[in-house]
């Protein structure tokens, strides 16, 4: 069974927008990719069926990604050094 995948976009002013998503790419190099492009880039951009949506960062307080292939702590996907890796949240 897939694990169900999430994104929850916390904006600076409270409210909260929250998606599913299909599986990544099992690429580990596509992933790695795409993580760096998303982390580059200037806004959250989300396609639903009929319509996109993007949500600039400047406007995010927090984004938080479950669910997503490649983010266990062995895993190298392309986070930053200076991620802290197998975290629990308590």
């Amino acid at each position: 069974m897939e694990p169900n995948r999430f994104l929850v976009i916390e904006f600076l002013d409270g409210k909260k927008e929250s998606f599913t998503f299909p599986a990544p790419p099992s690429s580990p190099a596509a992933r790695k990719m795409r993580l760096e492009d998303f982390m580059q880039g200037q806004f959250v951009v989300i396609q639903l069926e009929h319509e996109i949506q993007l949500f600039p960062l400047s406007a995010i307080r927090s984004i938080r990604l479950s669910g997503f292939m490649g983010l266990g702590p062995n895993d190298e996907i392309g986070l930053p050094i200076s991620a802290i890796r197998g975290a629990e949240q308590i």
